[in-house]
C-alpha cells in the first residue's frame, strides 16, 4: 500500500474531518500512517501502547520486517489484517486503529473502540409527534461518536466551524455527501 496515495484519497473521500488523526512516523527508514478517529476509538489506549510500542519498534537497529514486528510487540489488542481500502473505512469507522506500512501488502486494524456508554436517548423536554426522537447532551466529540456509531460511511462529513465573537463556540455542520444537496449545506454555513 503507497501511503501517501491512500491518505490524500480517504482524505479526500470523508472531507477531512477533525475527528480522524492521522500520525506519521518512520521506522528504520519506512513511512508509517497511524489512523483512528478521536471520537470512537480510546486515545488514551493508543498513546499509551500502541505510539510506545511502535517507539520501541523504531529504537531497534537491526534490519526487521516491520509489520510482522508490529504484530509481535503490540499484543494487548486485537488486530484483523486489512487488504483493501474499503475495509480500511470500514474498521476506522468502527472504532479501530489502522496502522499502514509503505509499500506493505495488507494494514493492521487494531481494536481500539472507545467505551460510548450511553446512545442517543429521546429527549424530555422538547417531545414532537413528528422527527426524529434523539438528543444530544454530551460534549461535542462524545456526540460526534454516538453519531458515528450509527452512521459507518465514509460519506459522513463534518464541517466545523467557530462561531461568536466572545464565546467562540464549536458548531458542527453534519451532513451524508451524495444525499444532502450542497445548496443547503451552503446555505446554513452562510447563516
Amino acid at each position: 500500500m503507497q501511503i501517501n496515495t491512500l491518505v490524500k484519497k480517504l482524505k479526500k473521500d470523508t472531507n477531512k474531518p477533525f475527528d480522524i488523526s492521522f500520525r506519521s512516523m518512520t521506522i528504520n527508514k519506512t513511512k508509517i500512517e497511524i489512523i483512528y478517529s478521536d471520537s470512537l476509538s480510546n486515545s488514551t489506549a493508543i498513546s499509551d501502547y500502541i505510539i510506545r510500542s511502535l517507539d520501541t519498534i523504531s529504537n531497534k537497529k537491526r534490519h526487521i520486517n516491520i509489520l510482522s514486528e508490529i504484530e509481535n510487540n503490540i499484543n494487548n489488542f486485537k488486530y484483523t489484517k486489512v487488504y483493501t481500502y474499503a475495509d480500511i473505512i470500514y474498521y476506522l469507522n468502527y472504532g479501530f486503529t489502522i496502522i499502514i506500512v509503505n509499500d506493505a501488502d495488507y494494514a493492521l486494524a487494531l481494536e481500539t473502540k472507545a467505551n460510548l456508554s450511553r446512545s442517543v436517548s429521546i429527549p424530555q423536554t422538547e417531545i414532537t409527534l413528528r422527527g426524529s426522537m434523539d438528543c444530544f447532551v454530551e460534549n461535542i466529540q462524545t456526540n460526534i461518536g454516538l453519531i458515528r456509531r450509527r452512521i459507518k460511511s465514509k460519506d459522513l462529513w463534518i464541517n466545523s466551524n467557530e462561531i461568536g465573537k466572545y464565546t467562540k463556540t464549536m458548531i458542527n455542520i453534519i451532513y451524508i455527501n451524495g444525499i444532502c444537496k450542497m445548496e443547503y449545506v451552503n446555505l446554513i454555513k452562510k447563516s
